[in-house]
């Protein structure tokens, strides 16, 4: 076996954007609370737990998070710091803004 040739690959439709991309976003639905939000670093780790890198997840996130969803940014205002970062399968509320 010749050095660096494990053959441990990726499947070829992970990164490939298409019809698939809401079936892959659903599979990670389990790790986020129904009505409530949960830090981004928290799902990172999950998602580590799992066997996903980190880099993958942020990427994975970073591309099905936004205002349409399936996955919703929320931003907890900290008093003296930058906001935490939170994720929830519904959009934040505008009172917790």
């Amino acid at each position: 076996m010749q050095r660096g040739s494990a053959n441990i690959s990726k499947p070829p439709h992970t990164n490939k954007p298409g019809a698939n991309e809401n079936e892959r976003a659903t599979g990670i639905e389990p790790a986020f609370p129904e009505t409530a939000s949960i830090p981004k670093s928290d799902v990172i780790q999950k998602l580590r737990d799992k066997g996903i890198g980190e880099k993958r997840a942020r990427t994975f996130l970073d591309a099905h998070t936004s205002a349409s969803g399936p996955i919703y940014e929320w931003r907890i205002k900290r008093s003296g710091k930058r906001d935490d970062i939170h994720l929830a399968l519904s959009a934040q509320p505008d009172s917790e803004r």
